[in-house]
């Protein structure tokens, strides 16, 4: 998977809180390249690209998996 296949606005989230949380922007970097498929991420990498989805108000179905997958462009 690719990194800036996640929307704009999540991206721009994680630069922002980068320099707050270093380990986790890197982390889910690191688990986006090496994921094939959105279900590949790590779960707590998953969840923190939900929040951010869901902290922007970019939507929220109440299914975490759905969300993920509307966390990324198409």
């Amino acid at each position: 998977m690719n990194y800036f296949k996640l929307r704009s606005e999540i991206r721009e989230a994680l630069e922002r809180d980068r320099n707050e949380f270093p380990n986790l922007v890197e982390a889910i970097k690191r688990d986006i390249k090496n994921a094939v498929i959105v279900s590949d991420l790590k779960i707590r990498n998953a969840a923190a690209i939900v929040g951010y989805y869901r902290e922007l108000n970019l939507g929220s179905t109440n299914n975490l998996e759905l969300d993920l997958y509307k966390a990324f462009e198409d």
